[in-house]
């Protein structure tokens, strides 16, 4: 699997991982708010989004602090 740097083509599959992150933590699931997010994050150079090349399976995002979020079926295998 390749890791590589997002880029707006991206947004749809990142925003749809991100969303599932903040349903995770018991937030009310918002696709076109975290489209936005990601969108805005990438256009504004604010923080790093790396995914796998081939499927969209890890969410990692680089601000000031470490984030990371795999899909269910992926979160024996840590970050």
């Amino acid at each position: 699997m390749i890791y590589r740097k997002a880029i707006e083509k991206d947004v749809k599959s990142v925003a749809e991982l991100f969303n599932a992150y903040r349903v995770f933590y018991k937030k009310e699931a918002d696709l076109k708010q975290a489209e936005h997010f990601i969108l805005e994050r990438l256009q504004n150079n604010d923080s790093e989004i790396f995914i796998a090349e081939k499927r969209t399976i890890l969410l990692l995002v680089l601000f000031s602090y470490f984030l990371c979020f795999l899909l269910r079926e992926w979160r024996n295998y840590g970050c």
